[in-house]
């Protein structure tokens, strides 16, 4: 009993020297970096090393439920997604608006 406390309280110990040790490596990266103006990796390591959230790599599927793991098929996929949501029909000139209510208005008043 004695030697699993003793083992569980070295592989704690262990377990907090290798983050100091990652987190070490990440601001050294962050550092050189932001020697380089790489502001998206600088971004990147600041919030992990402040744990303010998690960068996660979700895998992006296609339409037939395949991984995408090319950067180009991966852009491809996001292209197509977008064009899908963001494709809608040509909204009216607000002027055609304004005109259509006026003469609405009028045929209104004209039937009273």
């Amino acid at each position: 009993m004695a030697s699993r406390i003793k083992n569980n309280k070295q592989v704690k110990r262990n377990t907090r020297r290798d983050k100091l040790i990652h987190l070490d490596k990440k601001a050294a990266i962050g550092e050189e970096e932001a020697k380089h103006g790489e502001s998206k990796v600088v971004y990147k390591s600041t919030k992990e090393i402040m744990r303010k959230c998690r960068i996660t790599n979700r895998p992006v599927k296609d339409a037939n439920g395949n991984i995408v793991s090319d950067s180009v098929e991966i852009s491809v996929v996001w292209a197509l997604h977008l064009e899908k949501i963001l494709n809608r029909p040509h909204q009216a000139d607000p002027q055609d608006i304004l005109r259509a209510l006026f003469e609405r208005q009028n045929q209104h008043r004209k039937a009273l």
